[in-house]
């Protein structure tokens, strides 16, 4: 999922439905409560102001650009697709790639994507260039992400990741693990909302977490609906 930003400094408040508690052990019984919720809680920045909803998860997407949109769909049954659907209705949509592809971004006037890619073997991402000449698409690989990335978002020139249990950031495809063996392991991160460095939030299942990327800090908020 894609959460928005525009703004990096102003008050920043949680909920009061959130409780920071400490986060369990793996494994315990607590553990298995969270990982087996079916509230997800996904987070936005909106004008200073963190906002927490309860979602669907799904990793279908759209991305505009000037004659149509990017659009990523995933079917049970291993048909991930990823393709263009032109605004006009009368072209046909192009496939640009199979695969269970995330997140589409700009960056310097330039599109790239993110897939995920898992097996029994490794998880791991992949970011995209993404070239266009006529109605031909093609892709180069640029970086790879050695863990399932499943939350981004780009604030200025700086990209965001949280992956299934580490928090990264990538400037200029330069690629900084942040915190990894995080708490959040298991609960899926669907979200992040900025505010500034000392205030970044996650939404995932069963609660949020707070990122201090001076201190090197998070915490875990339960909600009181678990």
């Amino acid at each position: 999922m894609i959460s928005s930003l525009d703004s990096n400094l102003g008050q920043f408040e949680i909920p009061s439905k959130f409780k920071k508690i400490e986060f369990p052990e793996m494994g315990s019984d607590k553990w298995y409560f969270l990982n087996s919720s079916n509230l997800e809680y996904f987070v936005e920045n909106q004008n200073n102001k963190l906002e927490v909803s309860i979602i669907n998860i799904c990793n279908d997407f759209e991305f505009n650009i000037t004659d149509g949109k990017l659009i990523g769909t995933s079917y049970p049954g291993d048909k991930e697709t990823f393709y263009f659907q032109p605004t006009d209705t009368a072209l046909n949509k192009i496939e640009i790639k199979r695969g269970n592809v995330l997140f589409v971004y700009d960056f310097k006037d330039q599109l790239y994507f993110i897939e995920s890619i898992e097996s029994e073997i490794y998880q791991k991402g992949i970011i995209y260039k993404l070239d266009r000449l006529g109605n031909e698409f093609t892709y180069n690989k640029v970086l790879e992400i050695q863990d399932t990335p499943l939350a981004f978002l780009m604030h200025f020139d700086t990209l965001y990741v949280a992956t299934e249990s580490s928090f990264i950031s990538i400037y200029d495809f330069k690629q900084k693990t942040i915190f990894k063996d995080a708490i959040w392991n298991f609960l899926y991160p669907n979200s992040i909302a900025y505010f500034n460095e000392e205030n970044i939030i996650l939404g995932l299942r069963a609660g949020i977490v707070k990122l201090d990327l001076k201190a090197l800090t998070t915490d875990y908020f339960e909600s009181e609906d678990n």
